[in-house]
């Protein structure tokens, strides 16, 4: 039987570390205690040929927190044991309250798994009778080595055989692998050293594979000379050999893949493509480009759209397939714009600005007591701070680059009727000014707005507000707000069939005449215009596929053009969440057929997209994420450039921002990635002449 018992060490450390003892008892046939119900006595126990005084053992028990004790009783009678330990070489206590009986000749110790690692220990017994010591066993060493790594296991995936496995020592400076090939007879041999990596690994990529064979491996702690029991795994067979040495190169005509090829028994090697970086969407390989012979050892993928793309080598047989390591490369299209990058660390901003000069940007940092910053070329210049910002105020800049703020702040602290409030900045101070009051449901106001606020020409303040009481809003609720000669004046945009909508734009030609996008419900889209006479008129956009309402953007290069970029959700194509980027252009009044500029993403579009026009209207750039890259898309004399970006910036509503500066080229400023730290990486991105 195993009876347990408590542990109690008065040593330093090893109480804690010793957990729970359990002692094995063995009956001899003259002890009288068989006791049994008919079965067959206990067998004659053997003498042992050593005394107590010589007779303590310890072995490794079945765990390497596990040790066992054995010894031989004395032949004189006692209470009992107890049982004492060294440490380090230090005095002999005990380790128990009480002693143990005086029957047992074995002990098992359990430590905690915290015990420390290259421990030198010693045990030994001592028989007491009458609380008095008497004999001594002799001592014996332990010395706690290294932790065994565990959980290894050997898969076979792309480029090789995967070995993995848990980290566990705390002590070791290293971890050895090997690798042994199975014999005819079933057993392993000839272990070859393939890595000794740092101790905190936990994996290796065996690549150097020989197709038909069968593999052990072992991995082993080491320390100096000290070295860890080695915990093995066997991996499943190698049915055929992957290449090595796989590489892609973007080029003018398109990305070059090249690779070594080492299989005798392949059929065919297939190219697999998906367009991404790994660390979007783009995590399943879509499109098998190609089909080649066996010993074909390069291909060109020849391409269109710039972009981030990654491949894999499927190395097959007739039964079986391997595949390569994953290799990427970034195509651009020949003749597209050079950028210049500028890392810069700086305070974390929420919400990001940039002029329409591309010299001011503007963050600011919570929408309740926001803090008012301009970007000075390396840090941010705090300014004043404004009232209390409610439901995200829009910001556009002047032509003196001068920011202004249209924001709802309710009224009587009640969420029913709000204060329309105009804050702006004149170069000296902070100026304000109400515009109306409404009653409006907060989350349609502004929230359905793709751009609901622009400044004109002269800088004058033009508006869309939801008056819904509703949570959906409607056409019906719409109303363009501006400045007149007798002050602010609303308008209803009433001159379309009641409906619900999606999103709306709102957009100023060189005229000064505003222009709205409504993108209804259904997905159609209509653009309303309004004369000089304060007249509106609508149109129905010649869209095929329906919108999202996700991405609206409108522009006027001249007072009879207009371009739209918007979303589509894409016929076939790539699979959510990413769908087709469209534009169409307006020429002489009259809308011509839409066309696809990309694949883009749904999210990316909503919360990254955006759109600027150069000073003299000549250029166009627009920032889109797709699921796997950000494109610049630039236009000028009549077509689209696209160019990928890295990094690629990840943030909140309008970062990054984007613009063009004074001298016409395209500058976007934003952050590296999402964080709520005190500061964040950030990047100027400066198209080069």
């Amino acid at each position: 039987m195993r009876p347990s018992r408590p542990l109690l060490s008065s040593l330093a450390g090893l109480k804690e570390w010793l957990v729970a003892v359990a002692a094995v008892l063995f009956l001899s046939a003259l002890s009288g205690c068989g006791g049994g119900s008919g079965g067959s006595a206990a067998p004659a126990k053997v003498q042992q040929p050593v005394t107590f005084a010589s007779s303590l053992t310890l072995k490794q028990g079945s765990g390497f927190d596990i040790i066992q004790l054995d010894w031989v009783r004395p032949t004189a009678t006692y209470d009992g044991f107890l049982l004492e330990a060294s440490v380090a070489g230090g005095p002999f206590q005990s380790l128990t309250n009480d002693i143990l009986p005086g029957n047992w000749e074995s002990i098992i110790l359990t430590f905690d798994p915290s015990t420390p690692e290259l421990l030198d220990l010693q045990f030994r017994m001592c028989a007491v009778r009458g609380g008095v010591k008497y004999e001594y066993t002799n001592a014996v060493p332990y010395f706690r080595g290294l932790r065994p790594a565990s959980q290894v296991t050997a898969a076979l995936l792309r480029g090789g055989l995967f070995i993995n496995w848990t980290k566990a020592s705390l002590a070791a400076d290293a971890v050895r692998v090997e690798r042994a090939l199975l014999n005819p007879d079933g057993s392993f041999s000839g272990w070859q050293p393939l890595a000794q990596l740092g101790a905190d690994a936990v994996s290796f990529l065996d690549q150097d594979l020989v197709e038909g064979t069968t593999c052990s491996y072992r991995v082993t702690y080491a320390k100096g000379t000290v070295s860890s029991a080695p915990a093995l795994t066997t991996a499943p067979p190698i049915p055929v050999s992957s290449v090595i040495a796989f590489s892609a190169t973007a080029q003018a005509d398109g990305i070059h893949l090249g690779w070594k090829n080492r299989s005798s028994l392949a059929t065919e090697i297939v190219v697999w493509r998906s367009p991404g970086s790994g660390n979007g969407y783009a995590s399943t390989f879509v499109t098998d480009i190609a089909h080649l012979s066996p010993t074909s050892s390069t291909f060109v993928d020849a391409l269109n759209t710039p972009g981030t793309y990654e491949y894999y080598l499927e190395t097959k047989t007739a039964t079986a397939s391997v595949w390569s390591p994953i290799a990427q490369a970034q195509y651009q299209v020949p003749n597209a714009p050079m950028v210049s990058a500028q890392v810069l660390s700086l305070p974390t901003a929420t919400w990001m600005f940039r002029s329409g000069h591309g010299t001011t940007c503007l963050s600011l940092d919570d929408k309740a007591s926001p803090g008012v910053r301009i970007f000075n070329g390396s840090t941010w210049d705090a300014h004043p701070a404004l009232g209390a910002l409610w439901l995200y105020p829009y910001v556009r800049f002047d032509a003196s680059d001068h920011p202004h703020f249209v924001s709802l702040k309710p009224v009587g602290g009640l969420w029913v009727e709000f204060d329309l409030i105009h804050e702006w900045h004149d170069g000296v101070q902070w100026q304000s000014e109400p515009i109306l009051t409404r009653k409006v449901f907060t989350g349609s106001a502004f929230a359905s707005s793709g751009n609901a606020f622009e400044l004109d020409s002269s800088g004058q303040i033009h508006l869309l507000l939801d008056e819904s009481q509703e949570q959906r809003p409607s056409t019906t609720s719409l109303v363009y707000i501006h400045k007149g000669g007798s002050g602010w004046l609303d308008e209803s945009l009433n001159v379309l069939a009641a409906q619900s909508y999606n999103r709306v734009t709102l957009a100023m030609d060189p005229s000064n005449d505003p222009h709205v996008v409504i993108w209804g419900s259904d997905g159609n889209g209509f653009e309303l215009s309004r004369a000089s006479d304060g007249t509106w008129t609508s149109s129905l956009l010649p869209i095929t596929q329906p919108s999202s309402g996700a991405f609206s953007k409108l522009v006027f290069p001249a007072p009879d053009r207009a371009l739209l970029v918007f979303d589509r959700i894409a016929p076939s194509g790539p699979p959510l969440p990413d769908v087709d980027l469209m534009c169409i252009e307006k020429v002489t009044g009259t809308w011509q057929s839409p066309y696809r500029l990309g694949a883009a993403s749904v999210f990316g579009l909503r919360y990254d997209g955006d759109i600027a026009l150069s000073a003299d209207r000549s250029r166009i750039a627009l920032l889109a994420n797709a699921s796997t890259d950000r494109l610049l898309y630039l236009f000028s004399k009549g077509t689209w450039i696209p160019l990928a970006l890295s990094p690629r910036f990840i943030g909140y509503e309008r970062n990054p921002a984007l613009a063009f500066d004074d001298t016409g080229r395209v500058t976007i400023f934003g952050r590296d990635s999402l964080t709520t730290g005190a500061t964040s990486t950030y990047t100027i991105l400066k198209e080069t002449p």
